[in-house]
């Protein structure tokens, strides 16, 4: 097979895999509950390690294959390590399956550059792509009616990469990589790296959305896209209407159809609220539960009063059997956390 061909089949799996990737993304939750309806989060959870496992177990008989030396089985064993901690950190299916796409998406990234570039450069430059190709993922969703573009996802996409990358510099170690860095090759670097400023900056301002951190002596603290006192007075003035509504359109059991209705900021983050309360009441995680009920009585109060998901007496004696010291513990809510809250849009791009 002639060189140009090789790179064209390099590029075109890299542009294939991108391409499927993104085709995906509207069908990712239906899929998603279908998959976790029939299965269940558990056994979701087994597949995904198993399949990790696997990979691992096919890259340890090619390092034995290969007669590698121990430092590899040490990388292989410490990179394996931090890829399986952070996957396990993921708390989102869907996530956790990106967060293995976009590993496998680096590694045929490097097979790609490696037509163009042989020094140790081709690491950064190919972990810089998969972030640039993560933004356009993130882009995407964030005009899907149903998937949010998100920060964080970015850099979990970038992180992927870079596992990947720094797998195969420590642990495949391909020789065909001279170990300097060519300094012509840090343009691209250089260029990639303005992308993604650039890339960046719109996003955060044109598809992300910006709130505020709001802190509670008696919670912790919990995000919004509005500001406390905005919270309060849309409660305080429009808790009959906005009680109505919940009661109509949001429904627990069918919680991502609720959602994809109620988009007035107000309602929508009190329905991830109530959701987030009924869920680990459930499990008998009664800390989180009783705080997520705290930041609705004392944020949604009025609006809550006027639904069917008011606590009774019951429910608040479950909060009230808690031990008083552990109801002071700091709680941070993850509802709306994604949120860009270190500035205000006029000021991002100063």
């Amino acid at each position: 097979m002639g060189k140009h061909l090789i790179i064209y089949k390099n590029w075109l799996i890299v542009i294939s895999y991108t391409l499927f990737i993104y085709i995906t993304l509207p069908y990712a939750p239906i899929l998603r509950d279908s998959i976790i309806n029939s299965l269940g989060e558990r056994i979701i959870s087994i597949i995904v390690g198993a399949i990790v496992g696997s990979i691992g177990i096919i890259i340890f008989l090619f390092l034995k294959r290969q007669k590698s030396n121990l430092s590899s089985y040490i990388w292989l064993i410490i990179l394996s390590a931090i890829y399986t901690y952070f996957l396990l950190t993921i708390n989102i299916i869907v996530e956790k399956v990106h967060f293995i796409q976009y590993g496998l998406l680096s590694l045929f990234i490097f097979y790609a550059l490696r037509n163009h570039f042989n020094d140790l450069s081709i690491y950064l430059i190919g972990t810089l792509l998969v972030v640039i190709l993560g933004l356009v993922d993130e882009y995407i969703q964030g005009i899907l009616p149903n998937r949010v573009g998100e920060i964080r996802d970015i850099w979990w996409n970038g992180l992927a990469g870079l596992l990947v990358q720094v797998a195969i510099l420590k642990v495949i170690k391909p020789g065909s990589i001279n170990k300097r860095i060519d300094f012509k090759s840090l343009k691209v670097v250089g260029i990639e790296l303005m992308i993604i400023a650039i890339s960046m900056g719109i996003f955060i301002t044109k598809i992300h959305e910006f709130g505020f951190v709001i802190k509670d002596p008696y919670i912790g603290k919990f995000y919004s896209r509005l500001p406390k006192s905005e919270i309060l007075n849309i409660d305080r003035e429009r808790f009959i209407e906005n009680g109505e509504i919940i009661d109509r359109v949001f429904n627990d059991k069918d919680y991502a159809k609720s959602l994809n209705i109620l988009q007035l900021p107000f309602l929508y983050e009190m329905a991830i609220h109530i959701f987030r309360r009924g869920r680990y009441a459930e499990k008998g995680d009664l800390f989180v539960a009783c705080k997520e009920n705290l930041i609705l009585y004392r944020y949604f109060k009025e609006t809550i009063k006027h639904t069917r998901y008011w606590w009774d007496r019951d429910k608040m004696d479950l909060c009230d059997s808690l031990p008083e010291q552990k109801m002071k513990d700091f709680y941070e809510s993850p509802v709306s956390s994604q949120l860009f809250t270190l500035c205000k849009p006029i000021t991002l791009w100063v």
